[in-house]
């Protein structure tokens, strides 16, 4: 059960509107936040653009260049002889993935101005 005086603060909540009631942004961080927030005023953007008769609604479903968008990048390579081999690693990997990210958003937030997880797999 979701309560709002449980365990640490969090920089979001988007409360589920079903029972039992929980976070579903219980992993955000406050790069997630700046994340969301800059996305969200992209689209406006682009409404406005489309409102004006100077875009389409196609161009909101474009997909974003996400290497196109910082400058800086950390980069973790996982290999095993076989596919079977790595698959029960990368639950783990993630997850340590996103506690590396939770601790550079909170230590390093004077020198970072935002860390982004990308746990697509590649290759």
């Amino acid at each position: 059960q979701w309560s709002a005086n449980a365990g640490p603060p969090r920089p979001m909540q988007i409360i589920t509107p079903t029972y039992p009631v929980a976070n579903a942004t219980f992993n955000a961080s406050h790069s997630t936040v700046t994340v969301v927030k800059e996305e969200v005023s992209r689209a406006y953007k682009i409404m406005q653009q489309i409102d004006a008769g100077k875009d389409q609604y196609a161009s909101l479903f474009e997909p974003t260049n996400f290497f196109s968008m910082y400058q800086t990048y950390i980069s973790v390579e996982c290999f095993a002889t076989d596919q079977q081999t790595l698959e029960p690693f990368y639950g783990y990997i993630e997850s340590q993935i996103r506690k590396l990210v939770e601790s550079l958003d909170r230590d390093c937030f004077e020198c970072l101005s935002s860390v982004h997880p990308c746990t697509n797999h590649f290759g």
